[in-house]
């Protein structure tokens, strides 16, 4: 079943915790896979860094989820 899922930047974290642990993986062996620092993965999941678009997408594919990336300029 595909599942569109929209996230602004303050829900981008929650979306990858509640994803990692779907899947019964650790901040830790997210880090090991993809050759990032646990402590980076808590900080991207607790909203203290917003992850790059290719951080971000590496993410994604290791969770095996997808995002729909929207970008809007304030005026």
């Amino acid at each position: 079943m595909e599942k569109n899922i929209v996230i602004v930047n303050d829900q981008i974290g929650k979306y990858l915790k509640e994803r990692r642990k779907e899947l019964g993986k650790t901040q830790k062996e997210m880090g090991k896979l993809l050759e990032l620092s646990n402590t980076y993965i808590s900080d991207i999941e607790v909203g203290r860094t917003v992850p790059s678009i290719s951080t971000l997408c590496r993410l994604l594919e290791a969770l095996d989820g997808e995002v729909v990336i929207r970008f809007s300029s304030s005026k």
